[in-house]
């Protein structure tokens, strides 16, 4: 583990060259700048991901209505997920998962996925395995916890709930949200204000 949290920086530095020094970059660029507008390339969007994903020489691992999810081919580098946009809305959802991470209390960085890098076109993450139904069902009381701890840490969940299982994992054997995307940071002052009229 140790030995991972050393070589971080440098695994994600070689994973963003891997990515933006691709043969077919800008085809990719063109892609998914196209996808703002909308869906140029087959009939659904994991047709698009998929589409991506082999330009990259990359291996797929899902993707959702605004955003691919990839990793490298490499062994060294898929404990990393790279995210990147399907549409205008996955721009601002990494934008907006980026902006949350950057100005995020160490207590709720406990409970979600850690981001690495963010550039223009992607931002690379942890890489967590979200629970499926059955998984979920077995940490739902740990989910539950985490989600309260989150909201009472000043974490506006708008698109994550302890019911939507596919949106948290574990991570060193505790449960983090996966993808935050679509929460909201309560200004502190804002917390302690509400806190104190309780």
């Amino acid at each position: 583990m140790n030995g991972l949290a050393n070589d971080t920086p440098l695994l994600i530095n070689q994973l963003i060259h891997e990515v933006t020094t691709s043969p077919n970059w800008d085809e990719v660029i063109e892609v998914i700048n196209d996808c703002k507008y909308g869906n140029p390339i087959g009939e659904s969007d994991e047709d698009r991901a998929k589409h991506v994903t082999d330009l990259l020489k990359m291996d797929y691992v899902g993707c959702g209505s605004e955003r691919i999810v990839m990793t490298s081919k490499k062994s060294a580098l898929t404990p990393f997920v790279v995210k990147m946009p399907l549409d205008y809305t996955g721009f601002e959802d990494n934008d907006e998962e980026a902006a949350l991470w950057n100005n995020a209390i160490d207590d709720i960085r406990h409970d979600i996925v850690p981001l690495y890098a963010w550039e223009d076109e992607f931002i690379i993450s942890k890489r967590i395995e979200p629970f499926d139904d059955e998984k979920g069902k077995l940490f739902k009381d740990k989910i539950y916890v985490v989600y309260k701890r989150l909201r009472a840490n000043g974490l506006i969940p708008i698109d994550i709930a302890p019911h939507r299982y596919d949106q948290w994992g574990l991570l060193d054997g505790r449960v983090v949200a996966v993808d935050t995307a679509r929460c909201i940071l309560q200004d502190k002052a804002k917390r302690t204000n509400v806190t104190n009229n309780k």
